[in-house]
């Protein structure tokens, strides 16, 4: 395995592991906000529904 090809080999793993990072960030996010603004959002009866059974 020469340079050129470790070098880009790991061009390729940082893409994949930013990715990663980043969709985890975001579905991290998205649940907050749900969890956060669900209740007083549009999804208000459903979350009652849930509490009270």
């Amino acid at each position: 395995m020469t340079v050129h090809d470790d070098s880009l080999a790991r061009k390729i793993m940082r893409r994949i592991i930013f990715l990663v990072c980043a969709v985890l960030l975001v579905l991290t996010a998205t649940a907050v906000m749900m969890r956060i603004y669900g209740p007083m959002g549009t999804s208000h009866e459903k979350y009652n529904e849930i509490t009270n059974v």
